[in-house]
């Protein structure tokens, strides 16, 4: 499968339902390609999960592939000494790239006096950069705009978020974010009433 889609600058495609358990040599497979790192990533999941032949030359040309925790856990798994229980391959490419950070999980609050305190864990996966802030959002249960909380820049994770109302039913999300991006939001698994 040397030199397949080498200099196909159009081809950008997804391959990584691809059976290539028999192939030897992908040598200049990728060289000068438009294959972009959408298409790499399920590539390098899809033949990683495969029971491929060892020792394997890849050259996926420039594709950059991302810092997520499972695609370097796949490209790991390729290129991991034979002796170590890896499959060996040599793979050239155009190297990491961060990504997002995964959402925070297990959001949780305690009602105070016109306040929220809230905690979260961090994400899995910090898709390669360090996480350099949590966005919070809060609105009323009836309502359907969310505002944001500042608190400023913080990597802690919690909050208090101030100035609400007594009695009154609250939503809240949280999102982290990194140098690449911002995480999708993850919210109480409840509303929180301040007392």
């Amino acid at each position: 499968m040397f030199w397949i889609f080498k200099s196909a600058t159009a081809f950008n495609q997804n391959l990584g339902s691809w059976n290539v358990v028999n192939v030897t040599t992908m040598s200049s497979m990728f060289d000068s390609s438009g294959l972009t790192r959408t298409n790499y990533d399920p590539i390098l999941l899809g033949w990683s999960a495969q029971n491929v032949k060892t020792g394997v030359t890849f050259h996926a040309g420039s594709a950059k592939y991302s810092q997520s925790a499972a695609v370097l856990a796949a490209r790991s798994t390729l290129t991991t000494a034979v002796a170590s229980g890896g499959k060996g391959w040599t793979i050239t490419d155009g190297g990491g790239e961060a990504v997002a950070p995964s959402a925070p999980t297990s959001v949780s609050g305690t009602a105070g006096n016109a306040e929220v305190s809230l905690s979260w864990a961090a994400p899995s996966d910090t898709g390669g950069s360090a996480i350099t802030d949590y966005i919070v959002q809060y609105k009323l249960s009836s309502d359907s705009t969310w505002s944001t909380f500042s608190d400023g820049t913080s990597t802690n994770t919690t909050a208090t978020v101030t100035s609400l109302t007594n009695g009154s039913s609250y939503d809240f999300q949280v999102a982290a974010k990194n140098t690449a991006g911002t995480s999708t939001f993850t919210q109480t698994s409840s509303s929180i009433t301040p007392t």
